[in-house]
């Protein structure tokens, strides 16, 4: 089980670096800087659960107006929903908070939806390769997190 779970998260690195290995720092630092980029990603890790890889172009794009999220999700959902909806993340948001903090060699970007419902909490940490690390949190599922890049819209 270990090497398979080793294998999962050779695999998205490998992913990811070859997908951004041709953004610059200053590139990334550009669509931080000007709100206005897309989270790809390209495996996700359930709490609880193993890694899984991810095919599908499943997004995070964000822009100063809005934050949209089409997300699958792998865990436990603590509300009685029959809405296929349900079984993902997927909003549009207007209202939310966000705010940048760079590091040395990292940003760490922290979103606050305010208008989905469910009170979701975004941390997305962007290195200057653009990898990114993305974690969600909601009143109503289990934490999730997801690897992949961030490129331009």
């Amino acid at each position: 089980m270990k090497k398979h779970i080793l294998s999962v998260l050779i695999g998205a690195a490998i992913l990811v670096s070859s997908a951004s290995a041709q953004a610059s720092p200053s590139d990334i630092k550009q669509l931080i800087d000007g709100q206005d980029y897309v989270f790809e990603a390209k495996s996700v890790m359930p709490m609880g659960g193993s890694a899984r890889q991810l095919y599908s172009p499943y997004l995070l794009t964000i822009t100063k107006d809005s934050t949209v999220a089409d997300l699958p999700y792998f865990g436990k959902n603590n509300t009685a929903n029959n809405d296929e909806a349900s079984t993902g993340i997927h909003f549009k948001s207007t209202k939310f908070s966000y705010s940048n903090k760079p590091g040395k060699k990292s940003w760490a970007i922290s979103i606050q939806v305010k208008d989905d419902g469910d009170g979701s909490q975004l941390y997305l940490r962007i290195y200057g390769d653009g990898s990114a690390a993305l974690d969600v949190q909601s009143n109503s599922k289990d934490r999730i997190s997801y690897n992949g890049f961030i490129r331009s819209r």
